[in-house]
């Protein structure tokens, strides 16, 4: 349960625009200017495509690309009809891919967004995870880990962190999870991204 919220929050982390810092590293959005959607029409699609694609077809960048998309957004792309009322990309999306390029589904892309990342780009390394577990720890129970402070500092006037918990005083469990990982792209303009998506 610990792992499965874990990767979601890390997925999100993955999937923001907010530059990297002490804490984490950049998100993939970071830097990354959208171009706005054509419209809900399959020929709408196609232009749409057609604009994620045109960051990658300078070189041999679209080799590796894949499209990030929120489940909705799958639904839309298997229901499209054309003129004829026939659903354009269904058989696609059922092999998950569209134009033969894969869809990784994530909740966490915003619903009316679709990212199109270069994969042979992207660079992460990690560890796994290391969990330890007490009962007499005393915490600091700041969200922010930027702002975790010690219980109490070392200056002349001291400094109380605050709120705190004493796990032993309270009779509750405290479980740490420690999971080293960053990533990067090697080389710039490897994520374009659609906004105002609506089909």
């Amino acid at each position: 349960a610990i792992l499965d919220d874990t990767s979601k929050s890390m997925d999100a982390i993955l999937l923001d625009a907010t530059a990297a810092d002490t804490v984490r590293p950049a998100g993939l959005l970071e830097g990354v200017t959208p171009t706005a959607s054509a419209g809900a029409t399959a020929a709408d699609i196609i232009t749409d495509l057609k604009a994620l694609l045109a960051t990658f077809t300078t070189d041999d960048a679209s080799k590796n690309v894949v499209i990030l998309i929120n489940p909705q957004r799958v639904l839309g792309l298997a229901t499209a009809t054309n003129t004829v009322g026939e659903m354009m990309f269904a058989a696609q999306v059922a092999q998950g891919n569209i134009m033969g390029i894969p869809l990784i589904q994530s909740a966490n892309v915003a619903t009316d967004e679709v990212h199109m990342v270069n994969s042979g780009e992207f660079a992460t390394a990690y560890d796994g995870p290391r969990f330890s577990v007490s009962n007499t720890a005393t915490l600091h129970m700041e969200q922010d880990q930027a702002d975790v402070k010690e219980i109490v500092d070392g200056a002349v006037t001291p400094v109380t962190a605050d709120p705190v918990r004493s796990l032993f005083q309270t009779d509750s469990i405290g479980i740490r999870t420690i999971f080293p990982v960053t990533w990067t792209l090697r080389r710039d303009d490897s994520v374009s991204s659609l906004s105002g998506v609506a089909w």
